[in-house]
C-alpha cells in the first residue's frame, strides 16, 4: 500500500455535527473513544455513511475531508454543483463537493456534511470499503488523541486535561494555520527542520530540498515511487538517517523516505503515531507527546 504525497487545502467545515458524547474525569470536557482497525498503515475507524457500514481514514495532514468517487456511487451521494481546488504535489486538481445525508462516528452524528470527491489509496480495510478520509476541517473541532499503539483514538470536545508529568520538550506549540496543519519542530542528523504531523502518510516524508543527501547517495536508495490524486508519477527514496528528534524522544538508525515534494517542512507520518501517544488540542495550538493514555474508557 502506497502513500499518495498530497495536502489538501482547508476551505470549509464539516457542519451539523451533534456532539452527545460520555463525560470522563476532566472536567467540561466528554470524550468519544473511537477503535482504529488493525492491520492498517493509517489509521482507520469505522463509520456509518447513509445507513452503510464503511471505513474512514483519519488524516491530519489533509485540509477537506473527502468522499472517493466509488463511494458516492455506491451510496448514492449526489454532488451539489460546486467544486473546490484541491492542492496536490503535481498540479491542483478541481474536486466537486458531495452531500452526505447522515454520518455517524461512534456516538457522534452529522447530518448532511459535505465532503471533496477525491480518489485515495486505500481500497477496503477489515471487509469494510474505504469511503473516503476525515481532513482537518473535522478534526479541529477537536482535540484529538492518538493511541495508536493500542490500535485506538479519541475525539474530545472541550478543552482536554493534561497530565501534570509531560515533560516541556514534549510540549509543542504549534501556530495558528488556515489550513489548521500540526506543525512541530523536530531534529534531522541535528539539523532543525519543521514537520507537519501527517497521519495520512504511512512513512514520516522528508523533501529532497531538506534531507541533506546528496544525489549520489539517494541513487543507491531504494526508489519506492509512487503516483499522485493527478496521475502524476513521483520519485520517493528510502534512506537511512542517524537519528531523528521529536520532542524528548530520539530514533537512531531510523528509515525514512525522501521525496520531491514542494514544501519547506518534512511530513511526520503515520510511523512515528504508530509507536508513541499523541494529544493534539487544536483549541490551545498544543501537540503532547504522552508516557500514557490519560483517559480511561
Amino acid at each position: 500500500m502506497k502513500r499518495i504525497f498530497c495536502l489538501i487545502v482547508l476551505l470549509m467545515p464539516l457542519a451539523g455535527c451533534a456532539r452527545s458524547i460520555p463525560t470522563y474525569s476532566c472536567p467540561n470536557s466528554s470524550f468519544e473513544m473511537l477503535p482504529v482497525l488493525p492491520d492498517t498503515e493509517f489509521p482507520v475507524v469505522q463509520v456509518r455513511l447513509n445507513g452503510h457500514a464503511a471505513a474512514m481514514l483519519v488524516d491530519t495532514g489533509a485540509g477537506r475531508s473527502v468522499i472517493t468517487p466509488q463511494t458516492a456511487e455506491e451510496f448514492g451521494l449526489s454532488e451539489t454543483g460546486q467544486s473546490l481546488t484541491m492542492h496536490a504535489v503535481g498540479s491542483d486538481v478541481a474536486a466537486p463537493i458531495v452531500r452526505v445525508v447522515t454520518l455517524q462516528l461512534g456516538r457522534l452524528k452529522a447530518v448532511e456534511p459535505t465532503f471533496l470527491l477525491a480518489a485515495i489509496p486505500v481500497r477496503s480495510v477489515g471487509g469494510l470499503p474505504v469511503a473516503g478520509l476525515f481532513g482537518t476541517d473535522f478534526l479541529s473541532g477537536y482535540d484529538v488523541l492518538f493511541d495508536l499503539p493500542h490500535h485506538r483514538m479519541a475525539l474530545i470536545s472541550g478543552n482536554a486535561c493534561i497530565p501534570d508529568n509531560v515533560p516541556p520538550a514534549d510540549r509543542m506549540a504549534f501556530p495558528a494555520d488556515p489550513a489548521a496543519r500540526v506543525l512541530l519542530p523536530i531534529r534531522l542528523d541535528d539539523r532543525p527542520l519543521m514537520a507537519v504531523l501527517d497521519s495520512g502518510s504511512n512513512r514520516t516524508t522528508i523533501p529532497v530540498s531538506l534531507a541533506g543527501v546528496q544525489n549520489a547517495l539517494l541513487e543507491k536508495d531504494e526508489n519506492v515511487g509512487t503516483r499522485g490524486p493527478d496521475g502524476l508519477h513521483l520519485d520517493a527514496w528510502l534512506h537511512r538517517f542517524g537519528t531523528i528528534q521529536i520532542g524528548t524522544g530520539i530514533d537512531r538508525d531510523i528509515e525514512l523516505a525522501i521525496a520531491p515534494i514542494r514544501t519547506p517542512y518534512a511530513l511526520l507520518g503515520a510511523d512515528f503515531l504508530r509507536h508513541r501517544i499523541v494529544l493534539i488540542s487544536y483549541r490551545r495550538g498544543m501537540a503532547y507527546l504522552l508516557a500514557e493514555n490519560p483517559i480511561t474508557p
